[in-house]
C-alpha cells in the first residue's frame, strides 16, 4: 500500500487499486477475521461516539425497534427458551458476576432511584382497600378448593387460541363448580378473556335499573 492517506485524487485511485490487489491475494476468512478484529479495536477505543449514536438513533427510532423486537420474540419462542435454559449461558453470568463486581456495583449506585425516579413521574392510581364480606370468603375459599382439584388434570401443550406454549393456565370457562372443565390458555390471552369479563359485568351494572 504506497499511501496510508492519499489527498490527491491519483493517490485515492492507486490506494484503492492497491487496497483491491491486497484483498485478491489474501484468504476471505483471514480478511473477515481482520476486519472483525479491526472493528472490535476501534470500538473499544471510541466506546463514548458509538454508545452517543446508539442512544441517538435509539431516540430516533424507538417505534420501529420496539415493534421489531416484539415481532422477533413473538415468532422466536422455542429460541428464546432454549437461550434462557442454556446451562453454558447460566454458567458464563455466574463466572462474569464473580469476575466484574465492581461493574455491578456501578450499576447499582447508577440505578439506585431509578424506580422512585419513575414513580414519581407516573403516579399510579390510588387502590381502595376492599373490606372482605364472609360471603367474599367463603367464595375464596371455594375456589381455592376447585382449583386444587383441577391441578390433577394436565394441561394441553397449547394455547387453545393463540397456540403459544408459554406461561400456560386453566381457565374455568363454566365456572368453579366444575372445576374438571376448563380452557388451556396463555397468560396473554387469560388476562385478556378476565378484562372483557369484567368490563362486561361492569357495562351490566352500569346499565341496570337501579331498585327504588
Amino acid at each position: 500500500m504506497p499511501y496510508k492517506n492519499p489527498k490527491t485524487k491519483e493517490q485515492k485511485k492507486k490506494q484503492i487499486e492497491a487496497n483491491k490487489k491486497w484483498q485478491a491475494s489474501v484468504d476471505k476468512d483471514k480478511l473477515r477475521e481482520m476486519r472483525r478484529e479491526w472493528q472490535k479495536k476501534w470500538r473499544e477505543k471510541n466506546r463514548d461516539k458509538v454508545n452517543a449514536y446508539f442512544r441517538e438513533y435509539y431516540k430516533q427510532n424507538s417505534k420501529k425497534q420496539i415493534a421489531r423486537a416484539t415481532l422477533w420474540n413473538k415468532n422466536n419462542t422455542d429460541k428464546i427458551k432454549k437461550y434462557r435454559d442454556n446451562d453454558s449461558r447460566k454458567e458464563y453470568l455466574k463466572k462474569w458476576k464473580l469476575a466484574n463486581p465492581e461493574k455491578i456495583q456501578r450499576y447499582k449506585e447508577k440505578n439506585k432511584n431509578k424506580k422512585r425516579r419513575f414513580r414519581e413521574k407516573n403516579p399510579l392510581p390510588l387502590k381502595v382497600k376492599e373490606i372482605k364480606t364472609q360471603k367474599d370468603i367463603e367464595e375464596e375459599n371455594f375456589r381455592n378448593k376447585t382449583r386444587s382439584a383441577s391441578q390433577k388434570i394436565k394441561l394441553l401443550n397449547k394455547c387453545e387460541i393463540c397456540g403459544t406454549k408459554n406461561m400456560l393456565e386453566r381457565h374455568h370457562n363454566k365456572g368453579y363448580d366444575n372445576p374438571n372443565i376448563f380452557l388451556t390458555l396463555c397468560k396473554k390471552c387469560h388476562t385478556k378473556i378476565h378484562r372483557k369479563l369484567k368490563e362486561a359485568q361492569e357495562r351490566h351494572e352500569k346499565h341496570q335499573p337501579s331498585s327504588l
